[in-house]
Formats: structure tokens, C-alpha cells, sequence
């Protein structure tokens, strides 16, 4: 069996591994925090906001974004595979 001792050269010395471990126990750990989202209750059929026109978007801002997370996190939450806003009662965004 031969041995690749090539990958060795570069290694870094233990003294620059201890102050790497050092300075990375020193940092402070920071952990991403996910959104809050809203599990919307989906409307059922014979619901009159189901027979309504959705409106037409003009402007895709903060609110229309939560908003669209939040239907994906419904949609996701009762196993389906597609959602529009009036099924969870939003005629308009």
C-alpha cells in the first residue's frame, strides 16, 4: 500500500491549531432564528370568499411577502400542494 504523504506538507503546526481554537472558543456562537410564521385556517367549500375575484397585485412589498410565507407555511403545515389567498379567507392581499 502506498501512502500520499503530499497532503501532509501543508499542515498547519499545533501551535497555530491551539491559537485557532482559542480565538474560535472565544467568539460568540450565533445562531440564525427563524421567522415567526402564521398557520392561517384554511376556508372550506360554500365559503363566500372562495366565489370572489382575488385582486389584482401592484406593488410586492414586506407585507405581501409575509404574507406569501405565511401561505407557504400553511399550505406545509396541512400537507398540501398549493394554496391561493382566498382559500385562507384573503380576497385581497
Amino acid at each position: 500500500m502506498r501512502r500520499n504523504f503530499e497532503s501532509y506538507a501543508n499542515k498547519s503546526t499545533s501551535s497555530e491549531i491551539i491559537m485557532t481554537v482559542r480565538e474560535t472558543q472565544a467568539a460568540e456562537p450565533q445562531i440564525a432564528q427563524a421567522p415567526v410564521r402564521t398557520i392561517h385556517k384554511i376556508v372550506k367549500y360554500g365559503d363566500p370568499v372562495l366565489e370572489k375575484p382575488g385582486a389584482t397585485i401592484k406593488k410586492f412589498d414586506a407585507q405581501l411577502e409575509q404574507l406569501a410565507e405565511d401561505m407557504f407555511a400553511t399550505m406545509y403545515a396541512s400537507q398540501g400542494v398549493g394554496l391561493a389567498a382566498p382559500q385562507i379567507g384573503r380576497a385581497s392581499a
